[in-house]
């Protein structure tokens, strides 16, 4: 059996911090004792060096890396009057760095400005591209660069100190934005969908309970 842990790719506008590391070592920890688990000797295997390729004969398999592409990375690099490339280069290698520092046992490390990492992304994009369910569409709402997220109106307060509209979780400035995106045709596979929540199953990356909650969120949204 073979296992598949990731963590999140980070977002390579900072150099890392406790948060990272933290992440880092848990999902370092459940590679290892899936690695230990599975292995026929029960041993975990040795730290490997990080690398872009993965090996094809593990047990466990753990993947991290970076986010280099979004505004807020190009903001930090005006910021710092550099490339934005310059400042991924930088800020990447600190990434793998920890990684070293901490003994994590990466499988790959991805990073998003690498060629092959582009390559597998183009195929994949062709490849909905060609299915037919990609399209078109406007998206409207209010956006914070500095969390990457979108709010809904009731997300969203005044701040008269700032005179600006803040995030409530945040307190960080959002701005209205309305751009061309393209979307996937989810309500396709309204029927497959359906037919999965109705079967009771537990895939492993969905526990019951979390099923349970956010079954019914997920029916409405293929309607």
């Amino acid at each position: 059996m073979r296992s598949f842990f990731t963590t999140p790719i980070f977002y390579a506008n900072a150099k890392p911090h406790l948060g990272h590391a933290y992440t880092l070592c848990m999902a370092d920890a459940w590679s290892r004792f899936s690695a230990i688990r599975h292995h026929p000797s029960l041993q975990a295997f040795p730290p490997r060096r990080v690398s872009m390729r993965p090996p094809s004969n593990l047990t466990s398999f753990l993947c991290t890396g970076v986010d280099e592409h979004g505004s807020k990375i190009a903001r930090t690099a005006m910021d710092r009057n550099c490339s934005p490339q310059e400042l991924c280069d930088s800020v990447s290698i600190s990434f793998a760095d920890l990684c070293s520092k901490l003994n994590i046992s990466t499988s790959a490390f991805i990073r998003t400005t690498n060629d092959l990492h582009k390559a597998v992304v183009h195929d994949a994009w062709k490849r909905l591209e060609n299915s037919g369910y990609l399209y078109w569409s406007t998206y409207s709402g209010w956006y914070s660069t500095t969390d990457e997220t979108f709010y809904g109106d009731w997300e969203v307060t005044y701040d008269y100190k700032k005179g600006v509209k803040v995030s409530k979780a945040s307190g960080n400035e959002v701005q209205w934005v309305e751009e061309e995106t393209c979307r996937f045709r989810l309500a396709d596979f309204k029927h497959h969908l359906h037919k999965w929540l109705d079967s009771g199953g537990e895939p492993s990356f969905m526990p019951s309970p979390v099923l349970f909650k956010h079954g019914p969120l997920l029916r409405r949204h293929v309607e």
